[in-house]
């Protein structure tokens, strides 16, 4: 699955990702981009830092913005 389909998938709805983080624990994320469902993004020094490779989402669970790795995501549904 590509960046722009897992962005597509996450407007539409709640999306649950697993993925291995950077420290190389697996982590286990609902969440979401849909309209209404997330507060407003702020930008900030951080989102110029992300890049094509990572998708910034609300995590449902936490209550809080998160990111994860298209090449380390090993399900998404």
């Amino acid at each position: 699955m590509t960046r722009d389909q897992m962005i597509e998938e996450l407007h539409a709805g709640i999306c649950t990702v697993v993925f291995d983080k950077v420290d190389g624990t697996e982590r286990t994320m609902k969440c979401t981009l849909m309209e209404g469902a997330v507060p407003p993004r702020t930008t900030d020094k951080s989102d110029t830092e992300y890049s094509m490779n990572v998708v910034r989402a609300w995590d449902i669970e936490n209550k809080g913005w998160r990111s994860f790795r298209v090449d380390r995501v090993k399900s998404f549904t």
